[in-house]
């Protein structure tokens, strides 16, 4: 269930899901950088792996399942280079961890061909 087509393009990640673009600011753009304190703290948050990388990403790609909650997701920087991905190498997933749903998000839909070929290149490995 997490293969997107890549035969014919469209704005939605096929297979019930849909990969949505998120804007800049306000939603989770903003981090600064990780204090002395967060990396003491690394080891009992749900996302050590994006710690020393969430100051970084300026856009999400975040694909959503059939009842409109987030799955996985790639954080992008201001150039468009990916930053982190998730859920997997031990990371919950930032979106994961709220009870937002799709409709609470702005955005655009993006090609579920995209969606794959970033996430593959992320090299994430599902847990």
């Amino acid at each position: 269930m997490r293969s997107a087509s890549s035969s014919t393009p469209t704005s939605r990640v096929e297979v019930g899901r849909d990969a949505h673009a998120l804007p800049p600011p306000p939603l989770a753009t903003d981090w600064p950088p990780p204090t002395w304190l967060d990396r003491l703290l690394r080891p009992i948050t749900a996302n050590p792996g994006y710690l020393d990388r969430m100051h970084r990403v300026r856009s999400w790609l975040i694909e959503f399942d059939d009842e409109g909650l987030p799955g996985r997701e790639i954080g992008l920087d201001a150039e468009g280079g990916i930053v982190l991905a998730g859920p997997g190498n031990g990371n919950y997933g930032y979106w994961h961890d709220t009870n937002m749903r799709l409709q609470d998000f702005p955005g655009e839909p993006v090609d579920g061909a995209e969606f794959e070929a970033l996430w593959r290149a992320s090299g994430v490995i599902d847990d």
